[in-house]
């Protein structure tokens, strides 16, 4: 097919001194999960819930973003989502050329218990040419991740 993207798998981790459920409900409770993701744009936040097999919708406040299904959910320890498609002003698009370059794709967060503390890992599927975003953006995400993990365990 011409014009089909290149499909990369990224890796990024980070140790953060808090126990996996500090860190998970960071990743996932929405008041924290709209700080973390605005590194990758402003008023980012969710619709839907992290239960294995929901639909779930990343969206910014003028509802664009992308939509997928929870593959996975192991409370504490990993979730893996399955990308379906883009949203374009609330509605789905898994038809397009741009979205059928790449669907679906995996986004996966595991949690590692490490010397009392979590290691963060996570691995992405993403295009070619998105690969110089995330490898700038994806590092300050975790950092603020683990800011905030820290924070909520000396509290």
């Amino acid at each position: 097919m011409s014009g089909e993207s290149q499909m990369k798998k990224t890796r990024h981790s980070i140790r953060i001194s808090a126990p996996r459920a500090a860190v998970w409900r960071v990743l996932f409770e929405e008041a924290t999960y709209r700080e973390w993701t605005a590194v990758f744009a402003g008023g980012s936040y969710f619709e839907g819930d992290w239960s294995e097999g929901s639909t779930i919708r990343f969206l910014t406040p003028e509802k664009d973003g992308m939509f997928g299904v929870i593959a996975e959910n192991r409370e504490h320890e990993f979730v893996s989502i399955k990308h379906l498609g883009y949203v374009h002003k609330g509605v789905d698009d898994t038809e397009s050329d741009a979205v059928k370059a790449w669907a679906p794709a995996y986004e996966n967060y595991t949690l590692n218990e490490v010397d009392g503390g979590t290691e963060l890992v996570v691995e992405m599927e993403i295009t070619s040419a998105e690969e110089g975003y995330f490898e700038d953006v994806m590092p300050k995400a975790l950092k603020i991740i683990k800011k905030l993990a820290e924070t909520s365990e000396e509290s």
